[in-house]
C-alpha cells in the first residue's frame, strides 16, 4: 500500500498478509518516568523542562483514558525462541538422565541451568540464562535493574519449565537517586 503510513497514519498487517491503512493510531499504554537515571545529568534547560512537563501531561491524559488497573504488559510470548536449525531437533530434543532438557549445562558459579534448549511448552529452541548472567544494570546506580536477565529465559527445577523474564521489569527498579531528581529540580542546575 503506497503512501499507508506518516505522521498521522498507520498500517495494520493481519496474520493473513492483508493490510488496513488507519488514522487510528496505537498509543502506548503505559508511560513510566522518573525511575531510571541517565548515566550523568544533562543540563537544565528550557527545553528539557518543556519535554518534561510535556511528558508527565500526556502521562495523566493517559491514566485517565485508560482507567486504572485495567491495563496489561505483556512480554515476548515465544521467548525469543527460533526453528530448530537442520541437525539441532535431534541434539537438543529430549531430556538428560537428570531429567533437564538437553543443551542445558550447569553454571559452575551459581548452579543454575543455562545453554539452549527446546521450550518445555512449545517448539521453538529458546535460549536459557542463569542467574550469574544478568548484566542488565541501572546507569545510574549500577545495581541491577531485577533479579534476574531482561528479556530473556530461565530453567527452574522446581516446576521443571522454562520461564521469561520481560524487558518491562526493569520499571520495578527504584534507583535511589530518582525520585527527587524527577520530582523537583535541582538547584546545581541539572535535571536527571
Amino acid at each position: 500500500m503506497e503512501n499507508a503510513v506518516s505522521w498521522d497514519k498507520c498500517l495494520f498487517i493481519r496474520p493473513d498478509g492483508t493490510e488496513q491503512a488507519s488514522s487510528n493510531i496505537p498509543t502506548a499504554p503505559w508511560i513510566e518516568q522518573g525511575k531510571l537515571l541517565p548515566c550523568e545529568p544533562f543540563p537544565y534547560t528550557p527545553e528539557l523542562i518543556h519535554r518534561k512537563v510535556m511528558l508527565l501531561l500526556f502521562a495523566n491524559q493517559l491514566r485517565a483514558r485508560e482507567g486504572n488497573g485495567y491495563t496489561i504488559l505483556m512480554g515476548d510470548l515465544t521467548k525469543a525462541g527460533r526453528n530448530a536449525l537442520p541437525g539441532e531437533e535431534d541434539l537438543l530434543k529430549g531430556l538428560q538422565e537428570n531429567g533437564i532438557p538437553n543443551g542445558l549445562k550447569q553454571c559452575a558459579q551459581c548452579g543454575e541451568w543455562r545453554g539452549e534448549c527446546f521450550d518445555t511448552l512449545g517448539p521453538l529452541i529458546v535460549r536459557v540464562h542463569c542467574v550469574c548472567e544478568n548484566d542488565n544494570l541501572c546507569a545510574a546506580c549500577l545495581k541491577p535493574l531485577y533479579g534476574r536477565k531482561l528479556n530473556a529465559n530461565y530453567y527452574s527445577e522446581s516446576d521443571r519449565k522454562i520461564w521469561h523474564v520481560p524487558g518491562f521489569h526493569a520499571i520495578d527498579h527504584k534507583c535511589p537517586q530518582a525520585v527527587e531528581s524527577f520530582t523537583s529540580p535541582k538547584s546545581s542546575g541539572s535535571i536527571q
